[in-house]
């Protein structure tokens, strides 16, 4: 019990108030680093094609609409290309796909069917997005889910932003359209806008590794080539991708373009997809570790990018820490003392950027 309270919750402590440093530090250094790149006119007939994956498995109710919004886009639909990419054991989203692709040819705009074939490769998205990049023919390739409503401007934007700017990459932002169905949707609202307005934009331009959320993304063709598409064997191939993107020195860009799309409405559905993010962030981190010819610094830079995702349960494990020599009245050590209130101010903190976020994201409404 006395190595307990003497020893290792002051070290635990310590090791959060790093944490929580890490993850406030771009809120407070990056207006200092932040630098517009310069924007020039564009012909229309000199815009790039665009390739737009839409990876779907079992959403043949909402594909159909999210194919039309796409068409709706202010972009010229003959260079636009959609590939829509589906499942082999899913024949009701692969028979909407194939009516979809029957009739574009009517409407100008090039959409391609693809049914992923098995390979080795678990099955997932990571692997239909790299078979279905193999059929683009776009200067630029982008990612969008089944379920997603479109800012109409994206595809404008995101030409800007690589081809006149000279980006690698960018990431739209994602907001939740159903705080309706109760307290815990309204929670994943606050939550993706203090990420996406608030803290992603801050993250680049502090020159932190930047994680790509799971849809609204946007490669320069050549360049996702050049480091091997999307990571088959991880969970969360849109973190894992951003950290290949910070070994290689590449260039990313947050848009202001707000893609939609609904939340997971039960805990049970919540639990599997957080669960599922913490193993890839895990899995990415160990692949980190294995990387040969990183500098110590860019390295431990990214391993705690890969904990920044975890501060919400990082935390809690502070709180539980902190209650427990409470409780039990332990003799509290002077330097546990000065790790447990600066860790305390963190999480109001957070929690009041939580708060603000969600604000940010409604103040249109």
């Amino acid at each position: 019990m006395d190595i307990l309270v003497s020893f290792v919750l002051p070290f635990a402590s310590f090791l959060i108030l790093i944490v929580n440093a890490y993850v406030l530090f771009p809120l407070i250094s990056s207006p200092l680093r932040r630098r517009d790149r310069e924007q020039k006119e564009r012909k229309e007939s000199d815009l790039p094609r665009i390739s737009i994956l839409l990876p779907a498995y079992r959403e043949g109710k909402t594909l159909l609409r999210t194919v039309n919004n796409i068409k709706r886009m202010n972009y010229p639909n003959k260079k636009l290309e959609l590939i829509i990419v589906t499942e082999i054991n899913d024949p009701d989203t692969s028979r909407i796909a194939k009516r979809a692709a029957s009739s574009a040819e009517q409407q100008g705009i090039v959409i391609k069917h693809v049914i992923v074939k098995d390979t080795p490769e678990p099955r997932g998205k990571p692997r239909a997005l790299n078979q279905a990049f193999e059929h683009t023919t776009g200067e630029i390739v982008g990612v969008l889910d089944a379920e997603d409503a479109i800012d109409t401007e994206l595809c404008r934007k995101v030409a800007d932003a690589i081809c006149v700017e000279g980006y690698d990459g960018v990431q739209g932002i994602l907001d939740m359209a159903n705080d309706y169905d109760g307290w815990l949707n309204v929670h994943f609202r606050s939550e993706y806008g203090y990420w996406y307005r608030l803290y992603l934009p801050e993250l680049n331009a502090s020159g932190y590794p930047f994680p790509f959320g799971g849809t609204t993304n946007f490669f320069r063709a050549e360049t996702l080539r050049r480091i091997g598409g999307w990571d088959s064997y991880n969970l969360t191939e849109d973190f894992e991708i951003g950290m290949r993107f910070h070994v290689s020195g590449l260039l990313v860009k947050m848009l202001d373009a707000v893609t939609r799309e609904e939340s997971p409405t039960s805990f049970r559905a919540w639990l599997r997809q957080r669960t599922r993010w913490q193993r890839g962030k895990i899995q990415t981190m160990r692949k980190i570790a294995r990387i040969k010819g990183c500098s110590i610094g860019r390295k431990t830079h990214m391993l705690m990018s890969c904990l920044v995702p975890h501060v919400g349960v990082i935390n809690i494990i502070g709180i539980f820490l902190s209650s427990y020599i409470f409780v039990s009245r332990q003799s509290i050590p002077y330097e546990y003392t000065m790790l447990l209130f600066p860790n305390l101010l963190v999480i109001f903190v957070l929690a009041y950027l939580h708060g603000l976020g969600y604000l940010e994201a409604t103040k249109d409404e």
